[in-house]
């Protein structure tokens, strides 16, 4: 975005105090104003509907020591979740990529 020097922005005023007059200058004020706010507003409302959008507000993933979070096994056959404790100790003894 480009800057102005407080002396364009002087000329500026001057120009539109001369091509509008005194009386209509606070009003054209007022205006500009009502919607470099209303533009801002928009703005931030479609940054939010994207960060929604694109989940980048994810709430946290529940400790498993948390009260509330229930044991995965919880309901689960006794053979069932004995095969599922199985398979999760075979991924445990793969070693990771890249590292001898």
């Amino acid at each position: 975005m480009p800057q102005l020097s407080p002396m364009e922005i002087l000329v500026i005023v001057m120009v539109a105090l001369v091509v509008f007059g005194p009386e209509k200058l606070p009003q054209i004020a007022r205006q500009i104003g009502r919607a470099a706010h209303q533009l801002r507003q928009m703005a931030n409302e479609v940054k939010d509907e994207f960060q929604d959008g694109l989940d980048l507000n994810d709430p946290p993933e529940p400790r498993p020591d948390h009260p509330n979070v229930r044991n995965r096994h919880e309901g689960m056959p006794p053979a069932l979740a004995e095969k599922d404790d199985d398979e999760d100790e075979d991924e445990d003894d793969d070693p990771e990529p890249g590292v001898v």
